[in-house]
């Protein structure tokens, strides 16, 4: 199956493919975490897979209290956002289910309504990294034209990309 994602390029997203893919982004995670160039690579990669027009990762900072952009593409709704879960009720509610969800901006809340209008943003992939009970943050993989819902295998990827990032986080707390 073809698909057109990030800057237009037509992208196989094949299970073989989606498989072949999920293992680079783990490598580079675990390789490079942390380095703005790689982060992006992994969001670029991933958005691309799933079709979206671009992404970002938000991390909690101080102990699952407020979201921090930590690493995106070419996404100036979020440049350097900060926000409470409890003002984005559709992203609180995919860290509570601890399963990726996608947000149309017809059914966007709160501050997500604001996010959705100043960037554009149609429709939103958004997973959340969370293991062993403990929430890390988002990553937001974001359309700028209302597709079609992301499918299964959409949602399988980008739920394991988010373990992958997961994965990373805490490897990279263990080491400092």
């Amino acid at each position: 199956m073809e698909a057109t994602g990030f800057f237009g390029v037509s992208v196989r997203r094949s299970e073989a493919h989606r498989r072949l893919v999920l293992a680079g982004i783990g490598q580079t995670l675990r390789s490079a975490f942390g380095r703005p160039r790689a982060m992006r690579s992994v969001i670029a990669r991933t958005s691309r897979i799933v079709g979206a027009d671009s992404g970002s990762v938000f991390l909690f900072e101080h102990e699952g209290s407020r979201l921090r952009r930590a690493y995106g593409l070419w996404d100036v709704t979020r440049a350097s956002f900060l926000a409470e879960p409890r003002d984005w009720p559709s992203v609180g509610r995919a860290i509570a289910l601890r399963r990726p969800i996608y947000l149309t901006r017809r059914r966007a809340g709160g501050g997500e309504n604001e996010w959705f209008e100043r960037g554009g943003i149609a429709g939103c992939l958004c997973a959340p990294l969370a293991a062993n009970g403990t929430s890390y943050g988002i990553v937001f993989l974001d359309f700028l034209s209302k597709p079609p819902a992301p499918s299964r295998s959409d949602r399988k990827f980008a739920r394991a990309v988010a373990t992958s990032w997961v994965s990373a986080i805490v490897a990279a707390a263990d080491v400092s």
